[in-house]
């Protein structure tokens, strides 16, 4: 699965078809062949970190391990719902507006109640900390101390000095 080149040819050679024995085909052997289509089994194993010759025993029909199924759905972007149980978009990129439209009302609004918490929170967070910024500044200008004691002075057109953005 080379998404740079539509003809399927990897590495200047075209790669072996996937193949499956009927007897061990499973839903789960029909996706994982479906996303991994036009790879070659050398470039399958370098992907997922297994020999050639394993990537070939699962795309023939051998049950493979879940770090390999996690792997070939974390490298081609496909959703692990959808790849272990045919459930749900098949690319990561179509899943958060797939569950919305498929949530209830009630779990919708849940979910965006838990959001505007978490937003109200950072807010009063942002707030609080610019009241003791404030509070800092003020209590410079109180004590003598310019609140812009700390910004390198520059000289200016007029030929006059003083704080960097004044």
């Amino acid at each position: 699965m080379n998404p740079g080149n539509a003809a399927g040819v990897l590495n200047g050679r075209q790669p072996k078809p996937l193949t499956r024995h009927p007897f061990r085909y499973t839903e789960l052997h029909r996706r994982l062949c479906q996303i991994t289509e036009g790879m070659s089994f050398r470039d399958l194993g370098a992907m997922t970190g297994i020999s050639p010759e394993s990537a070939r025993r699962y795309g023939a029909g051998s049950q493979p391990p879940l770090h390999y199924v996690i792997t070939v759905a974390q490298q081609t972007g496909t959703s692990l719902d959808w790849l272990l149980y045919g459930v749900g978009p098949q690319r990561m990129d179509q899943v958060p507006d797939w569950h919305v439209r498929h949530m209830s009302i009630a779990d919708l609004c849940q979910v965006l109640g838990e959001r505007i918490g978490k937003i109200q929170q950072q807010t009063e967070d942002i707030e609080k900390n610019l009241r003791r910024i404030s509070r800092r500044s003020d209590g410079l200008k109180s004590d003598g101390v310019r609140a812009d004691a700390g910004r390198p002075d520059v000289l200016r057109s007029d030929g006059s000095q003083g704080p960097l953005g004044d």
